[in-house]
């Protein structure tokens, strides 16, 4: 498992054109999720100075990845305003003939923290499943690689 780099390294490990292009790359595709006008790789890479073979190359760089990723949650981030106004109007029902969505109803109290799911096993004449070691050590790393996401958030 990789560990993941803070900002300040990553930007110490890209120069100012692969920052910009990952920026440009990120808002491209953001353009193309939600219809507005985009621009190929090839001008992106133009705009930067740089063949696109050579984008091509920076776009398997770790560093380049991550910066990706870091930029993608920032495009996604400044979503989250019209997330929620979505919401309201799925709760208020203005936007499904005047009745309310009891889906979004659900997401709110979740988001909310108000409804929690909860799970209850019940075992049949005490018989308790057992867990291999490596099934133990499996949950562990997965349990320490999901710790390691939330604090880099």
């Amino acid at each position: 498992m990789s560990e993941t780099r803070s900002l300040r390294d990553l930007t110490d490990a890209l120069d100012d054109r692969q920052q910009k292009a990952v920026e440009m790359l990120v808002e491209n595709e953001f353009n193309r999720a939600l219809g507005n006008t985009t621009i190929t790789e090839k001008e992106i890479a133009e705009e930067i100075g740089v063949s696109r073979q050579t984008l091509s190359r920076w776009k398997k760089l770790p560093a380049f990845i991550e910066f990706t990723a870091y930029h993608s949650k920032l495009q996604t981030d400044m979503l989250r305003p019209l997330a929620d106004s979505q919401l309201a109007k799925l709760i208020k029902g203005t936007s499904n003939n005047g009745i309310p969505s009891i889906k979004s109803l659900e997401l709110y109290y979740k988001i909310s923290g108000v409804l929690v799911e909860r799970r209850e096993q019940t075992y049949v004449d005490g018989n308790k499943p057992t867990l291999s070691q490596e099934q133990i050590e499996r949950g562990i790393e997965d349990l320490a690689e999901r710790l390691r996401t939330a604090r880099s958030k």
